[in-house]
C-alpha cells in the first residue's frame, strides 16, 4: 500500500492575496476617482445642456416676440396709412361740403331775395288802387266838392234871373243824385242784411239738428317744425260755438285711419279751372300770373281719405 505525503504551504497564496489587496485598493481608489470624474463630467454636461436649452428657449421666445412685433408693426403701419388716407378723404369731403353749403346758401339767398322782391312788388300792386285813388280820384272829388259849394253870382241885371234859375236847377239835380245814391245804398244794405239774416241764424236750437260744415285738414311739414303737424280749420256757426272743439277732436281721432291718395283728373279739372279764373281776375302782372300757373301745374295733388 503506497503512502503519499503532501505538504501544503499557503505562504505564496497569502503573498499573492496581499498583492491583490493592494491592487484592489488601487482599483477602488481608481473607481472612486473615476466615479468622481464621471459625476463632475455629468454635472458639467448637465450645466452645458441647461445653458444651451436656456439659450435656445430664450432665442425661440425672442424670435417669436420679434415676429409678433414685426407683424403688429406692419399692421399698425398699414392702419396708420389707411387712417391717413381716410383723414385726407374726410378733409376733402369737408371742403366739398363747405363749398356745397356756401353754394346752396347763396342760391337760397338769391331765391329769398327774389321772393322778397316779388312780395314787395305784390304789396305795391295791392296798394296800387289806393295810390290811384289818391293821385287820380281825389282831384276829381276835390273839384266836385268845390263845384257843389255855394257861389256868389255876379252878372248883369238883365241876366240875373236866368242865372239863378240855372244855379237852382244844378243844385236840385245834385240833390236828387245824392238822394238816389243814399236810397240805393240803404236798399242794398237792407237786402244784404236780409240775406245774412236768412243765412246766419242766432236762434238757439230747439232740438236735435243736423248741420253740415266745411272742415279743412292741413298737414304742415317745414324747417320750422321738427315733425309733421296737423291743423284743423272749420267755421264757428252762431249759437253752437262749442261745436268747433268737437269737430277738431273728431278730426284728430280719425287721423290714424286717413291717408293721402292721388287725385283723379276729373276731380282736379274743376279746381284747376276755378284757380285759373281767380288768377285771371287778380289784376296782377302777366309775369306773376304765368309764374302762379306754372307753380300750380308743377305741384303734386293728393287727396285724403280713409285707409
Amino acid at each position: 500500500m503506497a503512502n503519499f505525503s503532501f505538504t501544503v504551504d499557503t505562504q505564496e497564496m497569502a503573498d499573492s492575496i496581499d498583492g491583490v489587496t493592494s491592487h484592489v485598493g488601487g482599483v477602488t481608489t481608481a473607481v472612486v476617482g473615476m466615479q468622481t470624474m464621471v459625476v463632475a463630467a455629468e454635472e458639467a454636461a448637465a450645466h452645458k445642456i441647461c445653458a444651451h436649452v436656456d439659450r435656445g428657449i430664450f432665442s425661440l421666445i425672442r424670435s417669436q416676440i420679434t415676429q409678433k412685433a414685426a407683424r403688429l408693426r406692419s399692421e399698425v403701419d398699414s392702419r396708420l396709412l389707411e387712417m391717413r388716407q381716410q383723414s385726407q378723404t374726410l378733409v376733402s369731403i369737408k371742403s366739398r361740403m363747405e363749398r356745397d353749403y356756401q353754394m346752396i346758401a347763396a342760391r337760397y339767398v338769391r331765391v329769398f331775395q327774389a321772393i322778397n322782391a316779388s312780395l314787395r312788388n305784390r304789396v305795391f300792386e295791392l296798394d296800387k288802387e289806393v295810390s290811384t285813388l289818391v293821385h287820380r280820384d281825389m282831384e276829381q272829388l276835390t273839384n266836385r266838392t268845390l263845384s257843389l259849394q255855394a257861389q256868389v253870382l255876379i252878372h248883369h241885371s238883365e241876366s240875373a234871373i236866368s242865372v239863378q234859375y240855372v244855379a237852382a236847377a244844378q243844385t236840385k239835380r245834385n240833390a236828387n243824385r245824392a238822394m238816389a245814391a243814399m236810397q240805393g245804398f240803404v236798399s242794398s244794405s237792407h237786402d244784404q242784411a236780409s240775406m245774412l239774416k236768412g243765412i246766419l241764424s242766432s236762434a238757439p236750437a230747439q232740438g236735435p239738428d243736423l248741420r253740415c260744415l266745411p272742415v279743412s285738414l292741413a298737414e304742415v311739414d317745414g324747417l320750422s317744425a321738427a315733425a309733421r303737424q296737423w291743423s284743423v280749420y272749420c267755421p264757428t256757426p252762431p249759437g253752437i260755438s262749442q261745436a268747433k272743439d268737437g269737430i277738431q277732436r273728431t278730426a284728430f281721432n280719425a287721423l290714424h285711419s286717413l291717408q293721402w291718395r292721388p287725385v283723379s283728373t276729373e276731380a282736379l279739372t274743376p279746381i284747376a279751372a276755378e284757380y285759373r279764373k281767380l288768377v285771371e281776375r287778380s289784376g296782377l302782372s302777366e309775369r306773376l300770373k304765368a309764374q302762379m300757373n306754372r307753380l300750380f301745374e308743377a305741384s303734386g295733388w293728393m287727396g285724403i281719405g280713409r285707409a
